[in-house]
């Protein structure tokens, strides 16, 4: 497997390790905040790991709306990334024998998950792909909402005796 920087990503702040391989770290975890400063020392440890290793991978959870800054910023530097199930990374750090969260040991179960099994980098959706996903989610919400007002109107609108004709 390629060498990664694997990250835990947090709400406002994030924890980074780069790995040669699984049991060989490149650098000790280190804290970055969502911001250009921050993000520019990722990438440029990354650009350093590139130098001597050849390609590498960028490995996180997904977080929800909290790791988007760091995806945006990685493709408009171009960079190769894979977005972990954040099921798929508990199920392995819980696997342990004595499972510790902490901040800085994610940074290692994040980097296992990567090298236990074989992941696609991520690809970005086009354009129409995501206006789809987003009509379709507004489609399923109205759908709802129209199911609510129909069961609110036969209880208020339809008074009991009728119902039994």
């Amino acid at each position: 497997m390629k060498p990664c920087i694997a990250i835990d990503i947090s709400k406002g702040k994030s924890y980074y390790q780069g790995f040669i391989s699984l049991n060989e770290p490149f650098t000790k975890t280190k804290s970055i905040h969502h911001d250009k400063v921050g993000y520019d020392e990722l990438i440029s440890v990354g650009m350093t790991m590139k130098e001597k290793y050849g390609d590498i991978d960028y490995v996180f959870e997904s977080t929800g709306i909290y790791h988007k800054g760091l995806q945006n910023r990685l493709e408009t530097e171009k960079q190769k990334y894979i977005i972990l199930n954040p099921l798929e990374a508990a199920k392995i750090r819980k696997s342990k024998l004595r499972s510790t969260k902490t901040d800085k040991k994610d940074c290692q179960s994040i980097a296992l998950a990567y090298y236990t099994r074989e992941h696609k980098p991520h690809n970005k959706k086009d354009k129409l792909h995501e206006t789809l996903q987003i009509m379709n989610r507004e489609y399923k919400f109205l759908i709802q909402m129209l199911r609510q007002m129909k069961v609110r109107f036969i209880t208020i609108h339809i008074p009991k005796f009728q119902w039994y004709y």
